[in-house]
């Protein structure tokens, strides 16, 4: 049997959680976090896209990532702004409307198109 004692098991410990650390550091570089941060939020933005119906409890899941997104595009100033307005419009009209609901709707597939092509131009430069 191997009997360890505790500083060996404290040293162990120490170096196991310095590599740990400097494998995660490597791994999350400060290049590749935006790119992380991007694809998460993108994705939560496709479940909402292509959710059946959506509840006023689903907005609080990405209210915090649409001015990210938006600013992730290359639409104009002036047309993110409309589209954040818009949103937060239409989340608070309570019953929703056919009117509000498409609003909603059209507005989360202007930013899907904006990231999409955002993502185009910028594998191409």
């Amino acid at each position: 049997p191997v009997v360890l004692s505790r500083n060996f098991l404290f040293s162990y410990l120490l170096v196991s959680l310095c590599c740990l650390r400097r494998v995660l550091m490597s791994f999350f570089s400060l290049t590749a976090l935006p790119h992380i941060i991007t694809v998460l939020f993108t994705s939560n933005l496709i479940g909402m896209v292509c959710a059946r119906s959506l509840h006023y409890q689903f907005y609080i899941w990405y209210y915090h990532t649409i001015p990210y997104l938006l600013w992730s595009t290359h639409l104009p100033t002036v047309c993110r702004l409309v589209i954040l307005l818009v949103i937060e419009y239409c989340w608070n009209i309570y019953p929703s409307t056919i009117v509000s609901s498409s609003l909603l709707h059209v507005c989360h597939v202007i930013l899907l198109l904006g990231l999409w092509f955002a993502q185009r131009k910028s594998k191409q430069a």
